[in-house]
Order: C-alpha cells, then structure tokens, then sequence
C-alpha cells in the first residue's frame, strides 16, 4: 500500500491478496463502500458448481489489483476485511493514505 497518492487524476494500482474456501471459488469483484474519507474493502467470491471442489489442507491464495483515483486531498483510510474475529465481529486490516497536491 502506498503512504501517498498524488491529487490530480492519477490511477493507482493497489495489490489485494485473498483466500479462497474451495477451489470452485473464483473473484467476481470488489466491494467498496465509501463513508467520507474511509473505503471498505472486501473481494467478492463466486461459487461454480463443478461439485469436485476440494478445500483440502492447503490455503489458496490470490491477488488481484484494485483501482483507485484520489477525488480529494486530505487523507483516505482503506479497511480491507480480514475475517472473522472470537465473537463474529468484522476485522479489518486499516491503511491510511495521505494525498499530496
């Protein structure tokens, strides 16, 4: 994750990594919801129905890019969603970003 972005109408191309349950699993996309400054992040599965999925002892990992143009200065935070916590609580891995004129 960057610290910085730069106003002005530049992309950034942030690297999201994520586990997978099955092997029938695959990304359908990101949801981003927006409060002010703050970006709530989670990839989005789709399941197929191939019904040979294996889930197996090994954890599938992959990565996929995620698009953003800073419309304001100031800073953004972006919370990518981690799990689960003890009590089903949403976690969250938090970044703050400040953007430079």
């Amino acid at each position: 994750m960057p610290s910085t972005f730069d106003f002005g109408g530049e992309t950034y191309y942030i690297p999201v990594f994520y586990t997978k349950p099955t092997d029938c699993h695959v990304f359908d996309g990101f949801s981003v919801t927006a409060d002010l400054n703050v970006r709530n992040i989670s990839t989005v599965l789709a399941q197929l129905d191939s019904g040979n999925c294996t889930t197996g002892d090994s954890v599938i990992v992959e990565e996929q890019t995620l698009r953003f143009t800073a419309a304001s200065n100031g800073s953004y935070v972006f919370r990518f969603f981690n799990g689960l916590g003890p009590n089903n609580e949403e976690t969250y891995l938090e970044y703050t970003v400040f953007v430079l004129e």
